[in-house]
């Protein structure tokens, strides 16, 4: 699933060629890539309107428009955004905005990411959007702000930093990553983390997000960037997808189990 640096990459890849854009038609071709409104009144607003800067929130890509309104991606298991030129037909192709000089295709073969166009007060349906908590690289996602969530949660520690509302945007592949980066274990609970650790454990997280964002993101199945390039952040991985592989530190074989469904990798010497 695209994560937070994988969005952030696709934005700022995606951000010199739309700025300025003028969506000319939408050509939607699976109705259910339509998060809100209805299909006929997401056309009917978005054609004509052009694309003044893209944001990002979360694992949410924002399109801001001309009149104010927004544009809302969410990818995702396996969505993708590629910019293209002429009438190539893609596979898995959901949604396609007509601009001036090119296309913009939602390609998506599972069918979980949706599109929302929001003009003043946002629906019900993304009120996921709405409790989001802070950006991880930002200022307010500090010790501080942790402590206070692990307050008394004695749910484990990967499944807390997977709610939305604490780690926006982090995903399975890097709460891996900055739990091993910190020294523990993702079985931990919340409620048993000491002050030195929570410490460690933020800046591991603004560690691992930035290292990824500056290799493009980590391509392990489906995420591709606009150009149709991978990421190259897998090749750094020091615990996600190396079950059975020694750790790169100590040498012992990574370990995966399942933590709420999700596989989770960790080295047992490491994180105890």
């Amino acid at each position: 699933m695209p994560e937070l640096p994988e969005v952030e990459t696709i934005k700022r890849e995606l951000s010199p060629f739309l700025k300025g854009e003028k969506i000319r038609d939408v050509i939607i071709k699976r109705e259910e890539i339509i998060g809100f409104p209805s299909v006929r009144v997401f056309k009917r607003e978005l054609i004509g309107k052009a694309i003044k800067d893209l944001e990002r929130r979360g694992k949410y890509l924002i399109f801001l428009l001309s009149d104010g309104s927004r544009l809302l991606f969410h990818l995702k298991l396996s969505g993708r955004l590629i910019l293209h030129q002429g009438k190539r037909e893609l596979r898995h192709e959901r949604l396609k905005l007509v601009l001036n000089k090119r296309n913009l295709s939602f390609v998506e073969p599972r069918m979980f990411g949706r599109v929302f166009f929001v003009r003043n007060r946002f629906p019900n349906v993304l009120k996921g959007f709405l409790e989001l908590g802070p950006e991880p690289l930002a200022k307010d996602f500090n010790e501080s702000f942790l402590a206070k969530r692990l307050k008394r949660r004695k749910g484990k520690i990967k499944s807390i930093l997977l709610d939305q509302r604490v780690g926006c945007g982090l995903g399975n592949i890097y709460t891996d990553e900055s739990l091993f980066l910190a020294g523990i274990h993702p079985e931990r609970s919340g409620v048993s983390l000491m002050p030195f650790e929570i410490r460690k454990l933020v800046r591991s997280i603004k560690k691992v997000l930035k290292e990824a964002i500056r290799d493009k993101g980590t391509t392990l199945s489906d995420y591709f960037r606009p150009n149709g390039r991978g990421g190259n952040y897998q090749l750094r991985l020091r615990v996600k997808d190396r079950e059975g592989k020694p750790c790169r530190r100590c040498g012992t074989p990574i370990e995966r189990i399942k933590i709420g469904n999700r596989s989770t990798h960790f080295c047992p010497q490491c994180q105890k």
